[in-house]
């Protein structure tokens, strides 16, 4: 079963630790215990640019599997940075993958 994501995800203008979507709560941002606004405010951005980052990690992939990582340099420097898995780890975890 395809699972997919809600699109136009983005923080409430009047309560910017809070994810909204067509107006209404998606979530409020979590934090650890006593977190403070600013935290709070980190997580709700990252939580909102969730869809856009997984959308740009899969064009990514998608990308370096069609045309490769360049010349012999790059493709070691990707290799050694441990890049193409970073991105098949990430975009798996998103997908509810391990």
């Amino acid at each position: 079963m395809t699972q997919t994501h809600t699109p136009e995800w983005h923080t409430d203008e009047l309560s910017p630790s809070t994810v909204v979507m067509n107006g209404q709560c998606v979530i409020e941002a979590p934090g650890p215990d006593g977190a403070d606004y600013n935290e709070r405010l980190a997580n709700a951005r990252l939580i909102a640019a969730a869809p856009d980052l997984l959308e740009a990690l899969e064009a990514a992939a998608e990308h370096l599997d069609w045309c490769g990582y360049g010349d012999k340099y790059e493709s070691e420097c990707a290799k050694d940075s441990k890049l193409p898995g970073k991105i098949t780890a990430a975009i798996a975890k998103a997908k509810g993958g391990e």
